[in-house]
């Protein structure tokens, strides 16, 4: 198995250590959970309940059938390079801010990965920062990652510690099925994708709900809780050099947030005229100007990790926050 990679969320560098009721550190061959300094988790959670698939929670219904795409399926907390055609390779893996990672459980079992746990009430002023004017970078809630381009090492057999940029020029976007008993409200849930400067998440007016989700790159905006002019960026913009895909429950000002549920059926739809080769068989053509890569982007941009790269996105998160 392999290392899983947290990249910062909101601002807020996720849990990296093992610890009963948290996902984190690495991960041994063989999926059980393991301990230490190394940033994120991948991989089963032996003592995890969370997330077996049911019905739908706080919301409505989801889009409809699920679109063709490439599927992107997982065993147990791993996607590996040669089951797909796109050379995705990574861990699927939990984090969350130091309150609501108390209790956090991530379930990576088979082809689904699930999360249990409370996202923290927002505490305005921060115990952390006192002077801050709002409080969603410190609070800023949980999350479900997967990382697009994180090689094996091979000196260690475990996923690199900082994973690459994953070219996605030839995909439109992602489709996905949440399932089960605490699905957040809405408001609450988002789904985005991010690269090393950012994330692109999905606003108010695009839902996370039960059932089968579509999101394509221009619905994914940057600073998603500000939706003022002049117009945000839309993650077209950043698409050739994405590190994850995510699954977020922000926090509120006015109650806790709680949640149980799964992620499972992940797609990547591709863009019309796109060809690519069998699985196991890198590169992809058929769109004039789309990079022939089977996902391995040239570079190693450090994707977040310790390093808190979305920090300055995270204080503006506040305005984000479902309740403030």
């Amino acid at each position: 198995m392999a290392t899983g990679f947290a990249a910062c969320d909101n601002g807020s560098s996720p849990d990296n250590t093992a610890t009963a009721g948290k996902s984190g550190g690495p991960v041994v061959p063989g999926g059980t959970a393991g301990s230490g300094n190394n940033p994120g988790g991948g991989g089963a959670n032996p003592s995890g309940t969370a997330g077996t698939p049911g019905t739908g929670g706080g919301n409505t219904g989801g889009s409809g059938p699920a679109p063709e795409g490439v599927p992107i399926t997982p065993t147990d907390g791993w996607v590996d390079a040669a089951s797909n055609a796109l050379g995705i390779v990574g861990a699927l893996y939990s984090y969350a801010d130091d309150t609501s990672g108390m209790g956090l459980m991530g379930t990576f079992v088979g082809e689904t990965g699930c999360m249990k746990g409370t996202a923290a009430q927002v505490m305005d002023p921060c115990t952390v920062a006192p002077t801050a004017s709002d409080c969603f970078g410190t609070f800023w809630g949980a999350a479900m990652g997967l990382n697009l381009n994180q090689p094996k090492d091979p000196a260690t057999g475990m996923g690199v510690k900082d994973p690459l940029p994953f070219d996605a020029s030839m995909l439109r976007g992602f489709t996905f099925e949440i399932t089960g008993p605490t699905i957040p409200v809405a408001k609450s849930l988002r789904f985005k994708v991010e690269n090393a400067k950012g994330e692109f998440c999905t606003p108010p007016s695009k839902k996370v709900l039960p059932g089968v989700n579509t999101f394509e790159f221009k619905d994914l905006i940057a600073e998603c809780w500000h939706t003022t002019e002049p117009p945000n960026a839309t993650a077209e913009t950043a698409q050739s050099a994405l590190l994850k895909i995510s699954w977020a429950v922000v926090t509120d000002k006015m109650a806790t947030v709680p949640f149980d549920f799964c992620v499972s059926n992940i797609r990547a739809l591709l863009k019309p005229g796109v060809m690519l080769p069998p699985v196991g068989t890198a590169g992809a053509s058929g769109v004039a100007g789309a990079p022939a890569s089977g996902g391995a982007a040239a570079g190693g941009a450090p994707a977040g990790g310790a390093t808190a790269s979305g920090g300055a996105g995270g204080a503006k998160a506040g305005a984000g926050g479902t309740g403030g």
